[in-house]
């Protein structure tokens, strides 16, 4: 039987999710539980890289070192609805409707990309990963040079304890997307469905 990409991510997070992991204080990079065991999002990224191949990808890493004057001519993309977007994002997104096609992103970002790398993230990395490769052939028609996912999407980032903001300055919350999908933020003490709100796994 085969499976959607989504549903085929969805299940394996369930699954992997369901194990018991020990996690340590803190997480180097994010994506690592220790000796014992990898973190669930490191299958989940390679889900994606397996069902993305041609997408360009970052590290978050790598992207928060990107130099100061890097930083200021590029274009960051929030691809999740508007509900995560309002909770938390990287300081500098903008969001874009995980959904835009080619006419929409023309219309709204194409203007502002001319000669610019875009960057793209999401909750974990699926549908950065969708968008990029949907519109590839637009934002290089637009001028921009180039759109890459950042791997692991904002879980990831939120994970490494580098920091969001949402209309109120800086913050510590994240949007869990869902329970289950929540659980793959460390911290499910911040990991919420609105601001400020209690966390997803009460």
């Amino acid at each position: 039987m085969r499976f959607h990409p989504f549903v085929k991510c969805f299940l394996m997070a369930g699954l992997l999710l369901a194990m018991p992991i020990a996690r340590p204080a803190h997480a180097d990079a994010g994506v690592s539980s220790g000796a014992t065991a990898p973190h669930p999002l490191v299958a989940v990224m390679e889900a994606i890289r397996k069902d993305h191949p041609k997408v360009a990808r970052i590290t978050p890493e790598a992207f928060a070192a990107l130099p100061a004057e890097a930083r200021a001519d590029i274009v960051i993309l929030d691809v999740r609805e508007d509900e995560e977007f309002r909770v938390s994002h990287i300081d500098g997104a903008r969001r874009a409707a995980p959904g835009m096609n080619n006419e929409e992103f023309s219309r709204s970002i194409g203007l502002d990309v001319r000669g610019k790398p875009i960057y793209v993230y999401c909750s974990v990395g699926r549908r950065s990963a969708r968008f990029a490769e949907r519109m590839a052939k637009a934002a290089s028609a637009a001028g921009a040079t180039g759109i890459t996912s950042i791997e692991g999407g904002i879980f990831r980032w939120h994970n490494e304890g580098r920091p969001l903001v949402n209309a109120s300055g800086p913050t510590t919350e994240v949007h869990g997307y869902d329970r289950t999908w929540g659980r793959l933020v460390d911290d499910g003490s911040k990991a919420v469905l609105t601001p400020g709100g209690p966390p997803i796994g009460n």
